[in-house]
């Protein structure tokens, strides 16, 4: 059939637009972006550049189900020209201001020694706590990046469980297993939001990185990376946040721990639904956790038209930073009744894995 000719310059009913009002969409859609992260960030606008950015560098992790140390390791990426410098919170991984091929391309990587991970994604895994015998549920597991670490923290002594509703990304997750050398027990499917309807066994601990907006690795220097925020994606993703939080949280066992995670800001995705959590479940509560640096945030108290449970300054909102993407973590117990809760500083927990691993 052939067109209108009218169709080619502006909007019609065939969905044509021109160049025009493409950018014009766009320009609105960075706008509103920015006025919202400024609010939430406390920053002017023409300052969110520079909070707001990616880094020239990477980071990577050691690896510690293979047999080897981490003298080691730097040593033989030196040997290629690769300077690998350890974290001072988590000295097992490794800022790196090479090129990324030069370190993808050693055997170091091929044969999974070392794992390219952005730093941010260590915190919910080291706020997670895992421990040898551990029963653990991996909620939202692929790639497996995350499920790698917990098993390499515990020398894969524990009950693991991955899950991943995204059926097609489950060959993601054998894949990592196949390279870095860890098994799950089971592995499932299911879609997270009615995962208690389908798991009929409580776990000691559970991680829930859970599906988000993604602000947390948006460039405001390339409109491009906004493509797909909206105001309308945030709260679709509330909505099943907030389903997911809750049946998650019916697996854990009494004295258990749960840790959510996200790689956005949006407080609607992040506190509202841990706020929702703990307004209807007495049981629930939140161990606040520690990360000193200007690039760490707690959580938000209030929201536009929400107010949130006054724990959740417990909460961590990271800011990008070298290595580091924006991200958001807490840790949330189901206490026995009277059971008080310390803070945890994960810089010091990093610490001591790294110390224990290394002397293994």
């Amino acid at each position: 059939m052939k067109k209108s000719s009218n169709c080619s310059k502006k909007t019609c009913q065939h969905g044509y637009r021109n160049d025009a009002s493409v950018g014009l969409v766009k320009d609105n859609l960075k706008q509103s972006f920015q006025a919202r992260m400024s609010r939430l960030l406390n920053v002017s606008e023409h300052k969110l550049s520079e909070i707001l950015k990616p880094y020239d560098c990477f980071t990577c992790r050691l690896n510690r189900l293979r047999n080897t140390t981490r003298a080691k390791v730097i040593d033989t990426a030196s040997k290629s020209g690769i300077i690998l410098e350890p974290l001072s919170w988590y000295p097992d991984a490794f800022l790196v201001k090479t090129s990324k091929y030069n370190l993808v391309t050693t055997d170091l990587v091929k044969g999974g020694v070392l794992y390219i991970q952005n730093a941010s994604s260590y915190l919910p895994v080291l706020a997670l706590q895992p421990e040898t015998g551990d029963s653990i549920l991996d909620a939202c597991a692929a790639p497996g990046g995350k499920s790698s670490h917990i098993a390499a923290l515990t020398g894969g002594n524990i009950d693991l469980w991955l899950n991943d509703g995204i059926v097609s990304r489950i060959e993601n997750i054998k894949q990592v297993e196949k390279l870095l050398g860890f098994k799950h027990n089971k592995l499932t499917t299911f879609p997270v939001q009615t995962i208690d309807k389908e798991i009929h066994q409580q776990f000691d601990k559970i991680l829930l990185d859970i599906q988000c907006s993604g602000e947390g690795m948006m460039d405001i220097t390339k409109p491009f990376t906004m493509r797909f925020w909206s105001m309308d994606r945030i709260k679709k993703y509330m909505y099943l946040q907030t389903k997911a939080l809750n049946a998650c949280f019916k697996l854990l066992k009494p004295g258990g721990t749960l840790v959510y995670s996200t790689c956005t800001f949006a407080p609607e995705e992040n506190e509202a639904p841990i706020s929702n959590l703990l307004k209807h479940n007495p049981d629930a509560v939140i161990q606040p956790l520690l990360f000193d640096s200007k690039f760490v945030r707690p959580g938000e108290r209030k929201w536009d038209n929400f107010v949130f449970n006054p724990q959740l300054s417990g909460a961590l909102r990271v800011l990008p930073s070298p290595g580091m993407e924006g991200f958001f973590l807490c840790r949330i117990r189901k206490a026995i009744a009277g059971e008080k809760f310390d803070s945890i500083n994960l810089k010091s927990v990093g610490q001591k894995y790294a110390e224990i691993t290394e002397k293994i």
